[in-house]
């Protein structure tokens, strides 16, 4: 074996072994994004339990009963927050298509509601914005694509990761060249 053909092996070979880690580096980042999806989600999941809790079995069926206290009033425009909330995150790009599902079914229900409508109907205009756009138009779309949604979501995160590491590194330097 000459010469030639050893180094064209070489190459073959780390041509290969390059290829195999920029599958394997998309796999993770794939793995990445989809387990930041989940945990993103499930705080909205949190905050929905949390004011489950502090609604009273007729306000979460809906049904008119006696008179609301006070603390079931403010857990069902908390709730109506978190509806504007999760609308919103779906414009962004920031769910999957499946939880939107999920909390699009809880919305439409939610919407029917004349408490919920009192609510959204007499807060000021900007509040609850997407909300009233969904009433009126029956949809949302995405703002973004998927693939946009992520690089700006990753683009957020290096942000806030070079950050704290560049103030780290102005530091350790102010203090060494003292």
């Amino acid at each position: 074996m000459e010469i030639k053909d050893f180094i064209d092996w070489v190459t073959a070979i780390g041509g290969v072994i390059v290829i195999v880690g920029g599958v394997f580096a998309i796999f993770q980042l794939w793995l990445m994004t989809r387990q930041g999806h989940r945990q993103f989600e499930h705080l909205y999941s949190q905050r929905y339990w949390v004011i489950m809790d502090r609604l009273s079995i007729e306000a979460q069926l809906g049904t008119s009963g006696t008179r609301r206290r006070r603390s079931e009033q403010e857990a069902l425009f908390a709730y109506v927050q978190l509806c504007e909330d999760e609308a919103d995150m779906f414009e962004q790009g920031r769910v999957t298509r499946a939880t939107w599902a999920i909390w699009k079914s809880g919305i439409d229900a939610m919407l029917v509601s004349p408490q919920v409508a009192n609510i959204i109907d007499s807060a000021p205009p900007a509040r609850f914005d997407t909300l009233r756009r969904y009433r009126a138009e029956g949809e949302l779309r995405p703002k973004f694509n998927r693939l946009e949604a992520t690089m700006r979501a990753y683009s957020r995160s290096a942000q806030s990761f070079v950050k704290p590491c560049a103030s780290t590194f102005d530091y350790a330097t102010t203090v060494s060249l003292s």
